[in-house]
């Protein structure tokens, strides 16, 4: 390029996310969603379309190769409305999301007393048409000893970590099957 300058980095919104993306199995029994070619790097976004095409391609190898332990208790439909407070940035519209999945993982991250739920989460901006993954936690202070960056939802009672998600097969097998 003239001048030493980089060339400008891909709109990763409008390329064919799931050229890029895959779910990855993970030794802790969890599944993450990421980058081909860099599995630390983290979206916060994902469009309809290209989102539907790595669960449908996925899945099913997901599903048959590992070990299905189910420790999640999924929340159910008609109770979303009433979570999606908790899973919102301040500055987040309540009316542009629907909540599409809420799973409650059983964890010992923390010590029993604390009482900490963890829940995952997926939303859906129906303004623009993209799906979000989140954790949302009941603390803030005993995740990771205080260390995870963790924004206060809508809700000052629950607290959002938009890091990539981490997440029993379960969620992912109950996510396909929804969208």
């Amino acid at each position: 390029m003239p001048c030493g300058c980089q060339p400008k980095p891909p709109d990763y919104e409008h390329t064919n996310l799931h050229e890029n993306w895959k779910l990855n199995y993970k030794s802790n029994n969890s599944v993450t969603i990421s980058n081909k070619n860099n599995n630390r790097t983290s979206r916060k976004r994902y469009p309809n379309k290209g989102f539907k095409i790595i669960l449908e391609r996925d899945i099913n190898d997901i599903l048959s190769n590992k070990k299905i332990y189910g420790n999640m208790l999924f929340h159910k439909k008609e109770n979303h409305i009433t979570w999606l407070p908790c899973c919102l940035l301040k500055n987040e519209i309540l009316k542009d999301y629907n909540v599409v999945l809420l799973g409650e993982e059983f964890i010992n991250i923390c010590e029993p007393i604390y009482n900490v739920r963890c829940i995952k989460v997926c939303l859906f901006n129906t303004k623009d048409k993209f799906y979000r993954l989140r954790t949302i936690f009941n603390v803030k202070d005993k995740i990771n000893n205080g260390y995870k960056d963790l924004e206060t939802s809508q809700n000052s009672n629950w607290f959002i970590d938009e890091s990539k998600i981490a997440a029993d097969v379960s969620f992912w097998e109950k996510l396909y099957n929804i969208i």
